[in-house]
């Protein structure tokens, strides 16, 4: 007499398997799935002959005397423990276990079963041999939650487009357009970035060297953005601009009238002009030059002070920095940029203080809280003007202000 379990009906592989890794409130769910129609790029190699238990590994551990004497506190003052500990620290070794080209432990007709195994966690997808699904039931860090079983011969039932109903049939078709659309119109999206452009007059120039954003008119929100295809040439690029600011500024534009830098906004609300527009070659594709997504740019006509702020201010180290001067017990603080020199700044000071640049002596404060001299670094190895960025300035760096006795 048969046995009803012996039916191809009664018969059910593992399909998949729910993994949870954490503790009862709070933790982390990925799953394994089997990709019965290889659709997916296993590229696992399977090997000749599965071993029937796993390969073992032994690791040299080094256990440490507070954990014996944790596990036994009555071990805590003998000498002998100790004496013990000190010479298993550098032997005691802990077995490891391999599953990589261990077959499953339960038994199983279908050789398929082998391989086509996928990991799915959020958005990582990595093939997994055979041997390592077992390591999931009960281990330390998580365990199988969930196993998903599919009827042997039900695959071949649905993937014969005969026993698909008709409603299903139809709303696959739709769908199937509807995701070629979406898919087609990511990668037309992905090819392309946005680039942000911004009047030199939405921002602040104080004493008409830092730029710096003026928070309160909704910095964000103003200018415009320039959608261009990443592979496009920089010259491309700027001629989609150029028109652009045509149209919005109802009158003639051409590149040589207007200066255009790449900003950076610090926490400080200051801006920092990475680089020039002008400075890009523009044969060179926007992907070559690394502009980014959504990357910021302000322009000015060359005409105007601000434009000449801009040009100046340029470079990547020349990021802007707050100043602390203390002087008789009193701080005053003023900004500049990383790019000012050493003789430049004691001309700021000396606007700040009256005392000439013969009689300061400055210091800087380290982080360590130590003091640096730095009055008489006028240039670098290469004979270069020192700058504060040659210095080590901080976005806030503190300096201290010694009066020389001229006389």
């Amino acid at each position: 007499m048969e046995h009803p379990y012996d039916s191809p009906e009664n018969q059910y592989e593992l399909k998949a398997i729910v993994i949870h890794g954490g503790g009862a409130y709070g933790g982390h769910y990925h799953a394994y799935i089997r990709d019965e129609l290889e659709e997916g790029q296993w590229g696992l190699k399977v090997p000749d002959k599965y071993a029937a238990e796993p390969k073992k590994e032994q690791k040299v551990v080094n256990l440490g005397l507070e954990k014996i004497m944790e596990e036994n506190p009555v071990k805590r003052a003998t000498r002998k423990a100790e004496e013990k500990q000190q010479e298993l620290d550098r032997t005691v070794k802990e077995t490891e276990f391999n599953f990589d080209e261990c077959d499953f432990p339960l038994p199983y007709h279908n050789v398929g079963l082998r391989h086509g195994w996928f990991d799915f966690n959020d958005r990582a997808v990595t093939p997994i041999p055979l041997g390592k699904l077992q390591r999931q039931f009960g281990s330390l860090n998580e365990s199988a939650y969930m196993l998903i079983y599919k009827r042997k011969n039900h695959i071949h039932k649905f993937a014969d487009p005969k026993y698909i109903p008709q409603f299903w049939t139809e709303s696959i078709v739709t769908q199937n357009v509807v995701s070629e659309q979406q898919r087609e119109f990511y990668k037309q999206e992905e090819a392309c970035v946005e680039l942000v452009f911004q009047h030199a007059s939405l921002f602040l120039f104080d004493d008409e060297s830092m730029i710096k954003y003026k928070v309160d008119k909704g910095i964000e929100e103003q200018g415009f953005k320039l959608k261009v295809r990443m592979d496009s040439t920089v010259g491309a690029m700027e001629e989609k601009l150029f028109a652009s600011l045509k149209e919005r500024m109802k009158m003639e534009v051409h590149f040589d009238l207007v200066q255009v830098g790449e900003i950076y906004r610090h926490k400080s609300e200051y801006c920092q002009t990475l680089r020039l527009l002008s400075s890009l070659p523009v044969d060179k594709t926007l992907k070559d030059c690394k502009v980014e997504h959504l990357s910021t740019w302000i322009y000015a006509e060359k005409s105007a002070k601000e434009a000449e702020v801009i040009g100046r201010t340029v470079g990547e180290h020349n990021y802007p920095v707050e100043l602390s001067l203390r002087f008789l017990g009193e701080d005053t603080v003023f900004h500049t940029y990383a790019g000012t020199t050493l003789a430049e700044l004691k001309k700021m000071v000396y606007e700040r203080t009256t005392f000439p640049e013969a009689q300061q002596s400055l210091f800087m404060v380290e982080r360590g809280g130590g003091m640096l001299k730095i009055d008489k670094m006028y240039t670098d190895d290469q004979g270069k003007p020192m700058t504060l960025h040659g210095l080590k300035f901080g976005e806030r760096t503190q300096l201290m202000l010694e009066v020389l006795d001229m006389g």
